[in-house]
């Protein structure tokens, strides 16, 4: 329940901010030109409560997913008897100011927040500053496939300059389902393929299956297990095994393929070095082949959830394989039994394991750093522009099919991401504020009939044609607009609830 509360205050807290800062935006531009507005409102539909100075209505409505400005012959003017306060009797360039002036609060919200985080300090895993060199490669994943190894570095994706795990990241992330050249080195030399880059998650994110040398961070210990019987404690960082050092997934691997077998673990605790054995346990459990969608890998979860006999079982999704760990097969032959179930997306797979009854994780210290006022001006206004092109970028790619809507987030997912970002913090929060504000202020500005880009796209083509169109062609214009926007609306809301429906968009069709 509270975790519902939070969400809900978060949503309102980071929807009320960007919202307001926009219409007020055009309100002061407004008044500035000596407009009369006669609305200034948070939310849509019927008026819930207010108060009027001068004036202007200042109300709170009923649906709080936007809010409005209505500004005195905005809608509804007579041609033969304008009025010197109202919006169309003021000149192209004014009613372009006024237009604009939203947008441009958005994107100078943005870059205050960006600065103030940038001088105050920013926290991030340091790995993504440095240089990207590869620390794991995952089997069968793209990277494996055109033959890249741990400690090859890239140097350029698609004829772009990678210079840090940060940007690698990105590029990779933005990219799903494309075929990317990539250019790399190894032992000084340099070596060029086509890497063929998956998309994993409900959100189609891109994925090669590359990653950073992470070392292992002990999250939580199970009571009873080896690990716990050993010592290892929680927040443990594990750095190697018999001697050697490791990175998380050579690790995992590593316990897994030793049941039985004594290991000698080197942790890090509070800076301290140890040295702790611990003997992994055997475990018997099924795991699943590589799923072709999403959708798949999460029909096979709710599947094995009902039919799987034991009721202690483990679904650890990575890369879309889910492992089924139970305790109650007595060997080998009995899972194999179990795996050959029918009614299952893909077959099962029997096999043993090691575990040492812990949850860890892939850890990297994090740096906070702080920049001058002049510096970190600089670094808000290059945030501002390289997230202003990411933006460009990502609807481009939408456009011509290279990305999938399912990236399109609408209210209920941008709840559930300021829930979490607040619950990670005020830097965390006030950042998402920025990066919605931003695209807010960008994707306003797009030419579509009903935002203020479309009004501005009528002034350009009256300019062009060097006549004013009539209240009935403007109207005409706005309505199709409006409709698109509606549709847009609905899309993005039906988007949001197919990521939380256990077929996505199929659960709205299930024939």
């Amino acid at each position: 329940m509270m975790n519902v509360l939070s969400t809900i205050v978060s949503f309102t807290i980071v929807l009320g901010i960007i919202v307001l800062i926009h219409e007020f935006g055009h309100f002061i531009a407004a008044r500035m030109v000596g407009v009369r507005v006669e609305t200034f409102s948070f939310g849509f539909g019927k008026r819930l409560f207010g108060k009027k100075y001068g004036d202007t209505d200042f109300r709170v409505s009923l649906i709080p997913l936007g809010g409005y400005v209505k500004m005195a012959g905005e809608e509804e003017w007579d041609e033969n008897n304008l009025k010197p306060d109202e919006f169309q009797a003021k000149n192209r360039g004014q009613k372009i100011l006024v237009l604009v002036a939203g947008s441009v609060m958005n994107l100078l919200l943005a870059y205050v927040i960006f600065t103030i985080i940038n001088i105050t300090g920013v926290e991030i895993d340091s790995y993504k500053k440095e240089s990207p060199k590869i620390g794991y490669v995952d089997m069968g994943s793209p990277a494996e496939k055109i033959g890249l190894r741990k400690g090859d570095i890239i140097r350029k994706i698609d004829g772009s300059e990678i210079k840090t795990w940060k940007e690698l990241e990105l590029t990779i992330g933005s990219n799903p389902n494309s075929i990317l050249s990539v250019e790399y080195e190894r032992d000084s030399k340099v070596i060029s393929g086509k890497m063929n880059i998956r998309s994993v998650s409900q959100y189609g994110v891109g994925e090669a299956g590359i990653y950073w040398n992470f070392k292992t961070l002990i999250a939580s210990v199970a009571p009873g297990s080896p690990a716990a019987k050993s010592g290892i404690k929680e927040e443990d960082i594990i750095t190697g095994i018999n001697n050697q050092p490791m990175n998380y997934f050579e690790l995992v691997n590593i316990i897994a393929k030793n049941s039985g077998v004594p290991l000698n673990f080197q942790i890090s605790r509070k800076d301290k070095p140890l040295n702790i054995n611990v003997t992994p346990r055997k475990v018997f459990f099924v795991e699943s082949g590589d799923f072709d969608t999403y959708e798949n890998a999460e029909k096979m979860a709710r599947i094995l959830s009902k039919k799987l006999p034991a009721p202690d079982f483990d679904v650890l999704r990575r890369n879309a394989w889910y492992r089924i760990i139970s305790k109650d097969f007595e060997n080998l032959n009995e899972a194999k039994t179990f795996s050959d179930m029918q009614g299952l997306p893909v077959k099962l797979y029997a096999h043993e394991k090691g575990i040492i009854g812990t949850m860890m994780i892939a850890y990297s210290p994090s740096i906070k750093t702080s920049y001058g006022l002049f510096a970190g001006l600089k670094k808000s206004f290059n945030d501002c522009i390289n997230l202003s092109g990411l933006v460009f970028s990502s609807f481009k790619k939408m456009i011509v099919g290279k990305l999938s809507p399912k990236q399109l987030s609408g209210p209920i997912e941008i709840a559930k991401f300021s829930g979490r970002a607040l619950q990670s913090g005020l830097s965390n929060f006030f950042l998402l504020i920025a990066f919605i504000s931003l695209q807010l202020g960008l994707v306003n500005l797009f030419p579509i009939p009903a935002l203020d880009g479309g009004h501005l796209l009528i002034y350009t083509l009256e300019a062009i044609v060097r006549k004013e169109f009539s209240q009935k062609v403007k109207e005409i214009l706005m309505n199709i607009g409006f409709a698109i926007l509606i549709a847009l609306m609905a899309f993005v809301i039906l988007n949001d609830v197919a990521k939380l429906l256990p077929n996505g968009w199929r659960s709205f069709w299930p024939f």
